[in-house]
């Protein structure tokens, strides 16, 4: 579905005409970009899996820090994982990841003290993330293939959701109209209940999809 589509559709469903006698062309655009990111975000919390990808890409050895967005060409919203390859080729039984365990940001600066992981090894690397940029723990001495999954930020483009989870396409339609139907009204409090009408949405979602597993496995209960 594209912007143009979801806003067409909201109109309909408010009965209002299209010729911008309320919203105009630019904010009826602006908030069906707005709707389709609070979804987007409110997934990349409580359903991140839908919305990861995978990529590697080879970390330079004595580098403290490497910007992902140089290294994947788009922004990293959150990370799910961080691991190690042999090779910079795709994962298999003979290129197996190797995880890397997470680092807060207040323990970067003990990591060499070896009291602070008692019975740990130093040299195990950690992986922290911080504006824009991983880093590894201890840096490698050489260059390492990385293999991480991520979500991205939200692409600016004509598509909702980017095209990546068209389920979710008539929960965005029902937000824009949230959004549109407040007109001179509040729009914080309206934002509120888009919230919730998120939630719910993908708490109904999850749990179609639990139930569904269970009869495919033969889990009843």
């Amino acid at each position: 579905m594209t912007l143009a589509e979801l806003i067409s559709e909201a109109l309909v469903l408010l009965d209002e005409p299209s010729d911008g006698s309320f919203w105009s062309s630019a904010e009826q655009t602006l908030l069906a970009k707005r709707a389709s990111r609070l979804v987007y975000y409110r997934l990349s919390a409580v359903q991140p899996q839908l919305l990861t990808v995978s990529a590697r890409f080879s970390y330079p050895a004595d580098t403290e820090a490497h910007s992902l967005n140089t290294a994947l060409s788009e922004n990293v919203l959150r990370i799910l994982s961080v691991s190690y390859l042999q090779s910079n080729a795709v994962v298999s039984a003979s290129n197996r990841p190797s995880s890397l365990e997470e680092i807060d940001h207040a323990s970067v600066a003990s990591y060499s003290d070896s009291s602070y992981y008692p019975g740990g090894d130093i040299r195990t690397p950690y992986w922290s993330y911080e504006r824009g940029n991983l880093r590894l723990v201890p840096p490698p001495t050489v260059s390492q293939t990385v293999y991480i999954q991520y979500v991205p930020f939200p692409r600016d483009t004509a598509l909702v959701l980017d095209n990546i989870v068209p389920e979710f396409e008539d929960l965005v339609v029902e937000i824009l109209v949230t959004l549109m139907s407040a007109k001179e009204r509040d729009l914080n409090q309206a934002l509120v209940v888009t919230q919730t009408k998120v939630d719910e949405y993908i708490r109904s979602f999850t749990n179609a999809k639990t139930r569904t597993r269970k009869l495919i496995t033969g889990n009843h209960y």
